[in-house]
C-alpha cells in the first residue's frame, strides 16, 4: 500500500473518507499505518479499534495492532491515527477491519477493506 486513499463509505448516514498512509506493506515486518478519517459532516468520527484478518485460512495477526490519536486531522472534522504493531506475516489476502464510532453514539460500524499480500 503506498499513499492508498480507499473510497467514500456511508457510516452512521454520513460520508467519510478513509484513507490509509503507509511507505509500504511488507511480508512479515512491523509496519505502522497513518489513517486518516475525513467526515462530511459535523459528527466527529473516532478509530475505536483495528484488525486484520485472512478470511480463507481462519486467523488474524500474531501481534495486537495498537491504535493512538495523532492530530486534529485535515479540518474540524477530521482525525488522524497511527496504527502500530500491524505484521502481516503471511502471504496471500487479508482484510483490515476498521471498527468507527460517531461522537456521541455507542454504536460502532466496522469498514473493511481487503488487499494482497506478495
Amino acid at each position: 500500500i503506498k499513499g492508498v486513499v480507499l473510497k467514500v463509505y456511508r457510516v452512521f448516514a454520513d460520508q467519510i473518507e478513509l484513507s490509509i498512509k503507509s511507505s509500504s506493506m511488507p511480508l512479515n515486518q512491523m509496519v505502522s499505518l497513518r489513517v486518516d478519517l475525513i467526515n462530511s459532516t459535523s459528527k466527529k468520527l473516532f478509530l475505536k479499534s483495528f484488525d486484520a484478518r485472512m478470511p480463507t485460512h481462519n486467523h488474524g495477526m500474531m501481534t495486537k495492532p495498537v491504535v493512538t490519536k495523532v492530530s486534529s486531522g485535515h479540518s474540524v472534522k477530521g482525525q488522524s491515527y497511527n496504527v502500530s504493531g500491524l505484521n502481516l506475516h503471511m502471504r496471500g489476502r487479508w482484510v483490515l477491519y476498521f471498527t468507527l464510532a460517531a461522537e456521541g453514539s455507542t454504536k460502532g460500524s466496522v469498514l473493511s477493506y481487503s488487499l494482497v499480500v506478495l
